[in-house]
Parts: C-alpha cells; sequence; structure tokens
C-alpha cells in the first residue's frame, strides 16, 4: 500500500469575513492511497 499527499494553496475569488477574521486563501491536503493497482 501506497500513501500520497500534497499540499496545495487555493486563492479565493472573494475574501471571506467571519468573526474570527478575514481570509483571502486556504491550504488543502490531497491524499490518495494505492494498493493493487487501484487508486483512490
Amino acid at each position: 500500500m501506497q500513501i500520497c499527499t500534497q499540499l496545495f494553496t487555493v486563492r479565493k475569488r472573494f475574501a471571506l469575513t467571519i468573526s474570527q477574521g478575514t481570509t483571502t486563501q486556504t491550504t488543502n491536503l490531497w491524499a490518495t492511497v494505492e494498493q493493487d493497482g487501484i487508486e483512490g
């Protein structure tokens, strides 16, 4: 079994403002698992 991860940043078209503050981008995690030639 092989697990791969990749971090990537998404910049928002419009800033999001909530009571905690304003964000213009988010960092996300892309994860894939592969075993016996099947990936998901």
